[in-house]
């Protein structure tokens, strides 16, 4: 017969407080891992390459089906990549900090539930971890899937060929960026 493990508040406590630090020390030790790696990928200010296979891999789920799009990718990361270089250095971190939780090896797959490389994701894989993070029961992973989801939007709602799909004529002449 199996043993009947008593579990009292105390040792449940003890174990959620070890829980909690390792989860922390596991976040620092992926921070400091991955500003190791911070250099941007050629041709780009902010985006490193981790960064670039995570986006090229998600960016048409999040953004759907537009007949446009494929043709434009490049210049959505562009404009992604503006954003982050035209953003506050507050902004940035938080930013970074996400591409890392979604991109460090450590973080990636108990945050997202995707184990593998974001370039060989399926269409199912990248769709799970949408809506895992969509509809996850901890906050911080929500606001995780809004602001990227904000951040690919404000990229490719920004690129001229996204504009006559949903009627919009484009900024004014004098606010118009050279695209």
């Amino acid at each position: 017969m199996g043993q009947v493990i008593s579990l009292s508040r105390r040792r449940f406590m003890q174990f959620g407080i070890g829980g909690a630090l390792v989860l922390t020390a596991a976040g620092t030790g992926a921070r400091w891992v991955q500003r190791n790696r911070r250099s941007a990928a050629p041709e780009f200010q902010q985006l490193r390459q981790q960064d670039i296979q995570l986006l090229t891999a998600i960016l048409p789920f999040v953004i759907g089906p537009h007949p446009a799009f494929a043709a434009n990718l490049d210049t959505t990361l562009d404009n992604i990549d503006r954003l982050l270089a035209h953003s506050s250095p507050a902004k940035q971190a938080e930013l970074r900090d996400l591409f890392d939780l979604m991109t460090f090896k450590a973080t990636q797959g108990p945050t997202t539930g995707y184990w593998g490389e974001w370039s060989q994701a399926t269409e199912r894989d990248i769709q799970k971890f949408l809506l895992r993070w969509r509809d996850s029961r901890v906050a911080l992973l929500r606001f995780g899937y809004q602001g990227l989801c904000q951040l690919c939007h404000m990229a490719w709602y920004g690129t001229s060929a996204s504009w006559q799909a949903i009627g919009y004529p484009g900024p004014p002449p004098l606010h118009r960026s050279h695209e």
